[in-house]
């Protein structure tokens, strides 16, 4: 996994695992990849999210996509728990978002952050999504391609490490 950026800027970049099972991957997964991704990188503090960090108990609307205005309103608690309880505890200064071009929810998350986190003096950087040729390079689209039994045609979107945890799931799943 390339340095995402916010490692080479701070003293410790900390990651946040989401720790939700309502994902295709399972928490544990999840970790254990972005750990192998990671692997290279010496000044990163991996956490799980537990239910305090984009859960359905602080954030329901993100797990249930709705409408953009419930989006903002429910997005205040989670932001607010960040930037008073977790950004200090930790030191965190600076916040690091990938930008969203597909997902209105996430989209509308980013744009809370941008106008909120300045209030807990938490600098917000949004990262250009990268991409795959021409493809942006999307959690969902992987999920899609490999439900379709299309995985090959993201391979190049993933480290290696998860590439290879992928076929070896698929080979198991026999899909």
């Amino acid at each position: 996994m390339p340095d995402p950026g916010g490692s080479k800027k701070n003293k410790w970049l900390h990651i946040f695992i989401l720790s939700e099972e309502q994902s295709f991957l399972t928490t544990r997964e999840r970790y254990q990849l972005v750990k192998e991704g990671i692997q290279e990188i010496p000044n990163v503090i991996l956490h799980q999210t537990s239910e305090y960090m984009i859960s359905p108990a602080v954030f329901p609307t993100y797990f249930i996509k709705e409408k953009a205005k419930a989006y903002e309103m429910n997005c205040q608690l989670d932001i607010q728990l960040f930037g008073e309880c977790i950004a200090p505890e930790l030191k965190i200064t600076d916040r690091y978002v990938g930008s969203e071009p597909v997902c209105d929810v996430t989209h509308t998350y980013n744009q809370c952050l941008r106008e909120q986190l300045p209030c807990y003096q938490i600098r917000f950087h949004e990262i250009p999504r990268k991409t795959y040729g021409d493809q942006i390079i999307s959690a969902s689209e992987v999920r899609k391609k490999y439900a379709e039994n299309q995985l090959k045609s993201v391979c190049g979107m993933l480290p290696e490490s998860t590439w290879r945890y992928l076929e070896r799931k698929k080979n198991e799943n026999g899909k």
